[in-house]
């Protein structure tokens, strides 16, 4: 179920098997997601964590799940749904060990692992709900996603 089911062991058959349906009916993927508060392995959920090693593993699950995939996703969810509707960060173990620069963090790591392999030209996106109407949530998630340009972090 999961891409890492133990720290640094990568499993990426169920994933090689969608695309390699796509690749055969010339469908372009959108892979989904890198970062996000639900569906976690163990490992990450069953132990307290510095800010300093959570961030590692973060970069090296990105890093590894990005490589790994190269040009075969078109784009990437680098993020998903780490905005309350009141606008503040969901809880999770990346925002309450990391903060909110675990956002930023994301999103910098995607932009280098993909810079490493030369592949600048897949998309890098923030992924929610309830954000495509005016509001207290869409307004924070537009200030957040404004925030990575002026950080020389891309954003698509």
């Amino acid at each position: 179920m999961y891409t890492e089911p133990e720290q640094n062991v990568f499993n990426f058959t169920e994933a090689e098997k969608f695309l390699d349906v796509a690749n055969r009916n010339h469908a372009q993927v959108r892979c989904h997601n890198l970062v996000w508060a639900s569906q976690l392995s163990d490992f990450v959920t069953s132990k307290t964590w510095t800010a300093d090693e959570l961030t590692a593993v973060m970069k090296n699950h990105i890093f590894k799940t990005v490589q790994h995939f190269g040009r075969r996703c078109y784009s990437w969810d680098v993020v998903n749904e780490a905005i309350n509707g009141d606008g503040t960060f969901s809880s999770s173990v990346w925002y309450n060990t990391i903060g909110e620069e675990y956002f930023y963090l994301a999103f910098k790591f995607a932009q280098e692992a993909l810079a490493e392999i030369g592949a600048n030209d897949v998309k890098l996106y923030y992924n929610d709900y309830g954000i495509e109407n005016q509001g207290t949530k869409a307004t924070a998630v537009l200030q957040l996603v404004s925030n990575l340009p002026q950080r020389g972090i891309r954003i698509d």
